[in-house]
């Protein structure tokens, strides 16, 4: 008997195999269609923090430390990015030079001072002071973050810059001195 074609059973097994194929095909292009759409929305969040840093930072090189560091602030963006949100922190870093050299000293005495050692301590106390408030007054943590929702997710990128301004005043102790 001579046999032309494919018996019933041959045409369902290549039926199978081709609808598994193109199953796990259909598969892989979702998963590569949600990376590059994720991959998108991760880079316009990044391109938008961006912008939002240097326009903070530009604020405060600008309009100075006291008037453009606010302590909390958020909201969103215009069109055509109106899914994301962002926010914006700005901390004051208080450094505690005097204490932490105070402590120093502590750890070094050794018996008895001498009138001439504590008027030593005395102004290296005061000048460390000077210096603490100086600049705690001078620098600013600038933190920002962009807040999206990809899918049921929400993400965040963020950034922390420190900004240092160097013309503010020092805080020198005595009458008539600028505060």
């Amino acid at each position: 008997m001579d046999r032309h074609g494919f018996t019933f059973i041959e045409v369902l097994v290549a039926m199978l195999i081709f609808t598994l194929a193109a199953l796990a095909s259909l598969t892989i292009v979702n998963g590569s269609v949600r990376a590059v759409r994720e991959s998108k929305e991760i880079s316009q969040a990044t391109w938008l923090l961006q912008n939002l840093m240097a326009e903070s930072e530009s604020k405060l090189e600008g309009q100075g430390i006291d008037k453009a560091c606010k302590d909390k602030e958020e909201g969103k963006f215009p069109a055509p990015h109106e899914n994301f949100r962002w926010k914006k922190e700005c901390y004051r870093i208080d450094f505690k030079l005097s204490e932490s050299a105070a402590r120093l000293q502590q750890q070094m005495k050794s018996g008895e001072e001498d009138e001439a050692s504590d008027k030593e301590n005395q102004m290296l106390k005061m000048v460390l002071q000077i210096a603490s408030e100086y600049i705690t007054r001078s620098t600013r943590e600038l933190h920002v973050e962009v807040i999206w929702q990809q899918g049921k997710t929400t993400r965040t990128i963020a950034a922390t810059s420190h900004v240092v301004r160097y013309d503010q005043q020092p805080g020198i102790p005595g009458p008539g001195a600028p505060q």
